[in-house]
């Protein structure tokens, strides 16, 4: 009898969750824009003679743009405090 309600609840569940993505809005030129930039800075920074800029630009670019939060949590899992 647990079982059964276990596999209903998770079936609402679903169903629930299943219209969830199409409330999202997402400007596809806005995305493709920024990838585009980010793609271009990118490669204008691994094109850079100067070692030093280099390094400092895509440091740079780095913590500005990479969820480091979200990546840690994500890697140590059940263990993150």
């Amino acid at each position: 009898m647990k079982r059964n309600h276990f596999l209903q609840l998770i079936s609402v569940c679903f169903v629930l969750l299943w219209g969830i993505p199409a409330f999202a809005t997402v400007d596809s030129q806005t995305a493709i824009s920024w990838v585009n930039s980010k793609g271009r800075e990118l490669l204008d920074t691994f094109n850079e003679k100067d070692i030093q800029k280099k390094h400092q630009n895509l440091d740079d670019m780095f913590l500005n743009h990479v969820d480091l939060d979200y990546i840690s949590q994500f890697v140590i899992g059940k263990y993150w405090r």
